[in-house]
């Protein structure tokens, strides 16, 4: 099963792309895909507050009434709006079922509603569901406990289910990017919500309104099921699945951190500078585990559970597309087969093979579906050889060797970068804040600034670690992870000038430039988490190896390597799809040259380090 479904692509009709998606999942056995998304890349909330950022979360696992209105909510969104929204959910339902692939949904609900409804509706009022450090505005959804909403609710999931007859279910989160439940213990404003239903647990309310969303898919498709994903309260979540029946059930994870997040940088999560000490397999093992009791409690209750993990490609290496790592790839799905995982979701992505035809973690996947009994070197030399014939075959299958022990042993200090414009493509600069409007413009928008007044949001504590971990993570990058994508650039380098023009040079100039572009990433990483040293000093020995200036030049020469590389394939190598929250590829180049002369005219500029949390 699939979740991401990215069709935003510049690369032909909505139709043709996501014709080529069902093609690609097909090729891996995919039974199932998620199809509720929105054509333009945002929810119309942000249209409500286009100056505040968190509405561009809104639009993950888009909400019922995106796609169809009752008489409660009738004048909420333009119905041309829900109309062309349904209108693409339809012919991706169709594109799906042509090639054996059965419709699903990733719901997050109940949904914040502006305040115009509740102006209209003041007692329909529920809980806060924004995240107060992130949103410059508080939204609330609906309290699903009063009659009216509960009536909403189950019209809107009928009128679901008569579009699409044949969903397969749905993957429910609750908690999370602007949704919630009345008193929860999981809302990022803490627990409120209506007086209507405070004398409810939080638990029975969740129970009462996922059985209502049941019950009203069942009318119409009796093997309806419903998967609680992990963006739900443990308590409330356990609670459920101890009192519901045998159709409401979980998405199991083995995670030190998010999602089933088995790739072994993950493992840093946890262990930090130890993990050498522990072991990767050992981190590994200890993820299946927690997996496999996740397994057999929903098991014992006679439910069937979804086994999710990040593959073919992680989304928290953005703006990069992919990233090279088939060992990885293969150990983990191995890895889920040891446990009995039977219905495995693949909460990753991948891309469309018109945007990047010579995708590894994609294609491998494909081809451990043929040849499941083979060892992993032989299904990667099976691949390579594909690609790159048996001339080329042990050169490339070394570069993707190499590519995947940086991606293995790279650490992990924030979720931050590359998640947040002022990491890029903002300038590595002395003093971020003392930059002038006009300077700043180029990726600095009202959203950001917003963000950026709310108390203790300063992107640079991000940068503050303790001393010996940050000595540790910074050789870490320059022993580790740098050194092994360098390494395995010489190779591919070393390969091309031995290659004519045709499809292998293709493949790999093309390999070149994704760990190319991973080599950018690990640097400015290694760079942003040195200049910490300067911004936000942790507890220890502060050890100053390079200056302020040193690091920048480092920086400035990273992203003059970035931009030769860049240019002329932008789209093949940086996704804004997998990362709405700040988009920037329209301009991307335009962005890279203004901070190569932002930083250049910053060398010589004073550091401003940011406060401690707690001094603000």
């Amino acid at each position: 099963m699939f979740k991401q479904l990215l069709v935003n692509e510049p690369w032909g009709t909505e139709r043709e792309v996501v014709e080529r998606y069902c093609s690609e999942a097909e090729k891996f056995g995919a039974t199932a895909v998620i199809v509720n998304r929105l054509p333009d890349n945002f929810h119309p909330g942000l249209i409500e507050d286009p100056t505040n950022l968190y509405p561009k979360f809104f639009n993950w696992g888009p909400s019922l009434d995106m796609f169809f209105s009752t008489d409660l909510n009738r004048e909420v969104w333009p119905e041309e709006l829900l109309t062309r929204n349904r209108k693409a959910l339809l012919r991706t339902c169709e594109i799906a079922r042509k090639h054996g692939i059965k419709p699903m949904l990733l719901l997050g609900e109940p949904r914040y509603q502006p305040e115009r409804f509740f102006r209209k509706n003041p007692h329909l009022r529920g809980p806060r569901v924004d995240n107060p450090n992130t949103s410059s505005v508080a939204y609330f959804a609906p309290c699903v406990s009063a009659p009216e909403v509960k009536a909403h609710y189950r019209e809107l999931m009928m009128k679901m289910l008569r579009a699409i007859p044949d969903l397969e279910g749905m993957i429910f989160y609750n908690g999370d990017s602007g949704t919630g439940i009345c008193h929860s213990e999981g809302l990022y404003a803490g627990p409120n919500g209506s007086r209507f239903c405070e004398g409810i647990p939080p638990g029975r309310k969740l129970l009462n309104f996922l059985t209502l969303l049941l019950d009203s898919a069942q009318a119409i498709q009796p093997d309806f099921k419903i998967w609680m994903y992990l963006y739900i309260h443990a308590k409330e979540r356990e609670y459920v699945l101890e009192h519901s029946g045998a159709n409401i059930s979980l998405v199991a994870a083995g995670s030190f951190v998010g999602g089933s997040s088995f790739e072994d940088p993950f493992a840093t999560v946890r262990y930090g500078d130890e993990i050498d000490q522990v072991g990767y397999e050992k981190a590994f093992e200890e993820r299946l585990h927690m997996m496999r009791e996740s397994m057999q409690k929903a098991r014992r209750m006679g439910k069937v559970e979804l086994e999710e993990c990040t593959l073919p490609v992680e989304q928290w290496m953005m703006p990069l597309r992919t990233v090279p790592y088939p060992f990885q790839v293969i150990q983990i799905i191995e890895g889920l087969k040891s446990i009995g995982a039977e219905n495995v979701l693949f909460y990753g992505a991948f891309n469309d093979p018109a945007v990047v035809p010579f995708e590894a973690n994609r294609r491998i996947l494909q081809l451990y579906r043929l040849h499941p009994d083979r060892t992993p070197e032989a299904i990667v030399r099976v691949l390579a050889e594909e690609w790159a014939t048996a001339g080329h075959a042990e050169a490339l299958t070394e570069a993707w060797r190499l590519c995947d022990r940086a991606y293995r042993l790279r650490p992990i200090w924030a979720w931050s970068f590359g998640y947040q414009r002022n990491f890029f493509p903002g300038p590595l600069v002395p003093d971020p804040f003392g930059l002038t409007v006009e300077e700043r413009s180029y990726y600095y928008t009202a959203g950001e600034a917003n963000k950026d007044r709310i108390p203790g949001s300063d992107f640079r504590n991000a940068l503050r670690h303790d001393e010996t971990t940050r000595d540790w993570m910074l050789d870490r990058y320059e022993s580790h992870a740098i050194h092994f994508t360098n390494e395995a650039l010489d190779l591919l380098r070393e390969e091309i000038a031995k290659v004519g023009e045709g499809e292998v040079r293709a493949c790999l100039i093309g390999q070149m430039r994704q760990i190319g572009a991973f080599a950018w990433w690990l640097r400015a990483q290694r760079n942003w988490l040195e200049a910490g040293r300067f911004f936000a000093p942790g507890t220890g020995t502060v050890k100053v190896e390079r200056s302020m200036r040193e690091i920048m030049d480092d920086e400035i020469e990273n992203t003059e390597r970035l931009r030769a590389l860049a240019d002329g394939h932008v789209e093949e190598l940086f996704s804004d799809s997998w990362n709405p929250v700040y988009s920037f590829n329209a301009d991307f180049m335009e962005a890279l040259d203004k901070r190569i002369v932002l930083m250049k005219s910053h060398r010589d500029d004073a550091v401003n380090p940011c406060a401690l949390p707690e001094q603000l």
